[in-house]
């Protein structure tokens, strides 16, 4: 089945509660040829590019069922026992998310954590052999008090073996400590 196709938006409303989250343009551009699949999101907030060979919902049984192994608390309380993992296919993805101005997003949802506009990860993940391989750049996030400067890294979870890099160049916390 192809999926190809665009969908443009010239203005979008999100509610909830008496909060109004709106974006003045969104466009989403699907292009399939058989197994393969490019999704291009734009939008005010940011922009995501997501291509590979893959089906949406085993991809996204295996992909979390690999976070799992990092955080096990993931599986706890699973309704279905069904082992997500039971299927493993040859999925393989690349993804690249570039933030724009998406301080209105993030404190929609988010409300402690800005996020400089230049930012960007890029990886890639192969269901299959259980490969995550991630590059952030960041030149500015700013976590409730917390503040992190020039955070660049590269991190690959593999099927036996994790790896990060991760280089900041200023990070600062303040508090209310006062001393006279």
């Amino acid at each position: 089945m192809d999926w190809g196709g665009a969908v443009e938006v010239d203005s979008l409303s999100y509610y909830r509660g008496n909060d109004t989250l709106k974006t003045d343009a969104l466009a989403l551009n699907i292009d399939s040829d058989e197994e393969l699949y490019a999704y291009q999101l734009e939008s005010e907030f940011f922009d995501a590019d997501i291509d590979g060979k893959f089906s949406w919902v085993p991809l996204l049984n295996n992909f979390y069922s690999d976070l799992a192994v990092i955080f096990p608390s993931l599986k706890v309380g699973l309704d279905n026992e069904q082992d997500l993992d039971a299927i493993r296919d040859n999925h393989l993805v690349e993804f690249s998310i570039r933030s724009k101005a998406a301080d209105s997003l993030l404190n929609f949802f988010l409300s402690d954590i800005r996020l400089d506009s230049a930012s960007n990860l890029k990886g890639s993940y192969n269901a299959y052999s259980h490969d995550l391989d991630l590059d952030v750049n960041i030149s500015k996030l700013l976590i409730g008090d917390l503040s992190i400067d020039g955070l660049t890294g590269e991190q690959q979870l593999h099927s036996d073996s994790i790896f990060a890099d991760y280089l900041i160049d200023y990070i600062s916390f303040k508090d209310s400590l006062r001393f006279n």
